[in-house]
């Protein structure tokens, strides 16, 4: 068997499923992004992951902090990017996840929980597939993102890859070579 063959031989849907409802259902606008963070920190943790935590503190002592998995040789050939927090919520409904139809509903799953999720799990397979990388990747959920993009500064100052991955949904089509955005 191939080597991305194994690898996806490790890919589990249903833990893939409830680590995208366990982190939905946690409420994490900017700036209090912790109990997501610890969400994705656990699911890692529980497949033996070393999960490193980049700290973003926005006032002395406090736990916020990127969270930053490496894999394989390093430095990284290959980084996936996603932001943990969301916006604040806007809605009677609430931010709780509910599956109806086959699809996730909650505050933040398209923005940007289930890509979030999806690399972690791309990770966690990976991981437990024991290939032998021939270059490192490196997963960063990373805070901040919805305000202020502070997550996002703190990580390019300590973190390089040739390759990003960013799992931002733009109108759900890829954007090859984004010259990024400025305001």
């Amino acid at each position: 068997m191939k080597s991305h063959q194994i690898i996806q031989t490790n890919l589990d849907y249903q833990r893939l499923l409830n680590l995208a409802v366990n982190v939905i259902d946690e409420y994490s606008p900017t700036y209090a992004e912790n109990a997501a963070a610890m969400v994705f920190e656990n699911a890692l943790i529980r497949e033996n992951i070393a999960v490193g935590r980049q700290p973003v503190p926005v006032t002395a002592g406090d736990k916020r902090a990127n969270l930053i998995v490496t894999l394989g040789p390093q430095p990284s050939a290959l980084m996936l990017v996603g932001h943990i927090d969301t916006v604040a919520l806007w809605h009677d409904e609430g931010h709780h996840a509910r599956i109806s139809n086959g699809k996730l509903y909650g505050l933040g799953a398209a923005d940007m929980k289930s890509a979030c999720t999806a690399m972690t799990e791309a990770i966690i397979a990976v991981a437990n597939s024991k290939v032998e990388l021939k270059q490192g990747v490196t997963l960063a959920l990373v805070v901040g993102e919805e305000e202020y993009g502070d997550g996002s500064k703190a990580l390019v100052k300590e973190y390089f890859a040739p390759e990003v991955v960013i799992g931002e949904p733009t109108q759900l089509q890829l954007c090859p070579s984004h010259f990024g955005y400025l305001e």
